[in-house]
């Protein structure tokens, strides 16, 4: 259930800061991206790529998109 708990918490902080549009626009560009290409996919859901790589490249990416 910590996913529902971190989902509501995003939802009201955007809510909040009146982003909640942009969050949601951004939250889809990243569920499509996870459809769309298959390494990104891939990267993300191995273990055995380290935690710490995989957090580097989310970073990464949402730098590159300029996510929230």
């Amino acid at each position: 259930m910590a996913f529902n708990s971190y989902s509501k918490a995003l939802y009201e902080l955007s809510n909040d800061s009146n982003i909640a549009d942009e969050i949601e626009h951004q939250s889809k560009s990243i569920l499509k991206a996870l459809e769309t290409i298959k390494e990104f996919n891939a990267f993300i859901k191995n273990p055995l790529f380290k935690q710490a790589d995989q957090t580097e490249m989310l970073n990464a990416f949402v730098k590159e998109f300029e996510l929230n």
